[in-house]
Formats: C-alpha cells, structure tokens, sequence
C-alpha cells in the first residue's frame, strides 16, 4: 500500500464555538464546487475548488444529511434531512434549492450518456 505525502489542507469543516455540528452530505457541480450539508447548522455550504466559502444556503430543517443535484437542468439540489429533532429522531424533511452556476457532476453523467 501507498503513503499520502505532501497532504494540504482543504477546507476546515470544525465549528469550535458550535457543538453538534456534522459536514454529511457532499456533491460536486461540474465546475469542481463543493456542496456539503452541515448537520446541526441550518445550512448548504458551496466551496470553490480553492478551498473558499462561496455562498451558504439556508435552510428550514435544522438537521440535513443527504444531498444531490436534480431537476431539468441539473441545478436544484435536493436535500433531504430530520425537520426538528436531532441525532435520527423527529420527522423527515425534504427541501428543493435552486443553485446558481453550474449542474451537479453526477446529473451531467447521467444525463450525457446518450439517454
């Protein structure tokens, strides 16, 4: 087996004032952005290949954990978590948002594969 060498630091996901914060879901659009669902905070964040916070999304459910490009052109991400409970208890939520920019990677493989 290989060694990681020469390792740098992306993007720091730790929250050190907040407690109960997860990163769960991640998708990438076609243009290398990174969407990561941060479960406990409320939000969607979209990081640029650059390791930047680009634009936060915010969210009703305070608890998301599943995210993934859809829709006609690829740029509403789904995301899908608990709406009030914490931790796998309380009910499912579902929420649609729209996304500037570019669709997601998996949507545009599965769509230009002659389908």
């Amino acid at each position: 087996m290989g060694e990681l060498t020469d390792k740098t630091l992306f993007f720091n996901m730790t929250d050190r004032a907040v407690t109960h914060i997860d990163t769960v879901g991640l998708r990438c659009d076609t243009e290398g952005n990174l969407f990561a669902a941060r479960h406990g905070l409320h939000k969607v964040l979209k990081i640029s290949p650059a390791g930047e916070v680009i634009r936060e999304y915010s969210l009703t459910m305070g608890y998301p954990t599943s995210i993934e490009f859809g829709g006609p052109d690829g740029k509403t991400l789904y995301v899908a978590g608990r709406c009030g409970g914490k931790w796998g208890r309380g009910p499912g939520c579902m929420s649609a948002i729209q996304v500037e920019g570019a669709p997601g990677k998996n949507w545009a493989i599965l769509h230009s594969s002659g389908r």
